[in-house]
């Protein structure tokens, strides 16, 4: 079933994993729902699937039932209702950090080990890549995939990797998957390992600028004034943007590229609290 934890909108949800049991099952039917739940059309349903009606938490614990949701799946549903029907921006963001907190807790954490996942730049791109076209063997084309292109002996080297470290595998059909749909690094991981990644990913941003045509890409920057706290709302907005972009992701039906999308934020001036500014 679709997996609820990759989604920040509960309409988009619900319908995703109706069309999954109506495929399994012909008699899964908005009928059927709308009778286990006690209402008495089964075209509300429907509505609440097109975003056309609001989902009350009462019927949501009901619908968790039908659609056999653990107890933190059904915490997450909750807590997704919340969030899309927040009316202020401080509630959609009190919200957001609680989905959030949900949603960390069945993310795929790295172990330290596994360390290679970010040696090369181009791994985690291949692992997206298997996404855009069927994958079963042909090395030379996946290569040509990946932009600045690749070998295809590091094609290679890369799933070979990415099968080791558990992150693809080959189905039956010998087209590969990916396993996990989020990595985290958790906590417990050296920052060496991380900071040489992120400096990786920059300088292909820099490339970019020569390489990739303009109107391919987006690259932009801000010099603003802002305090502490500031800083600290930028980087919630932050956060609220990159899972924002993940649910893009995951709701693409038919992507045709991988993006890489670096955020940055640092200071460049800093007032002296020692000294008066005026003299």
């Amino acid at each position: 079933m679709a997996n609820i934890y990759h989604y920040l909108d509960y309409h988009t949800w619900l319908d995703a994993a109706f069309k999954e049991k109506k495929a399994a099952s012909p008699t899964f039917s908005h009928r059927f729902i709308s009778q286990r739940l006690g209402l008495k059309s089964s075209g509300y349903i429907l509505y609440i699937m097109q975003g056309k009606r609001k989902l009350t938490e009462t019927m949501a614990v009901g619908l968790a039932q039908i659609f056999k949701l653990s107890k933190p799946q059904t915490d997450y549903f909750l807590q997704l209702i919340r969030y899309t029907h927040a009316k202020t921006s401080t509630e959609k963001q009190f919200h957001f950090e609680r989905l959030i907190a949900l949603r960390r807790r069945q993310v795929k954490t790295l172990e330290p080990e596994q360390h290679r996942f970010y040696e090369k730049w181009f791994y985690p791109v291949v692992r997206e890549a298997l996404a855009l076209t069927p994958f079963s063997g042909d090395f030379s084309a996946l290569a040509q995939l990946i932009k600045p292109q690749i070998s295809p002996s590091e094609a290679r080297g890369a799933i070979e990797l990415l099968a080791d470290l558990g992150m693809i595998e080959q189905g039956d059909d010998g087209i590969y998957h990916k396993k996990s749909s989020v990595v985290s690094t958790g906590d417990v991981w050296h920052s060496s390992v991380i900071h040489a990644h992120q400096r990786l990913l920059l300088q292909k941003g820099v490339e970019a600028l020569d390489s990739v045509p303009k109107q391919e890409r987006n690259i932009s920057h801000l010099t603003i004034t802002a305090s502490e706290a500031t800083l600290e709302l930028i980087s919630q907005r932050l956060s609220h943007l990159r899972a924002e972009l993940l649910e893009l992701a995951r709701s693409e039906k038919e992507p045709d590229r991988v993006l890489q999308c670096n955020f940055m934020v640092f200071p460049v001036a800093v007032r002296n609290e020692e000294e008066p500014c005026d003299k």
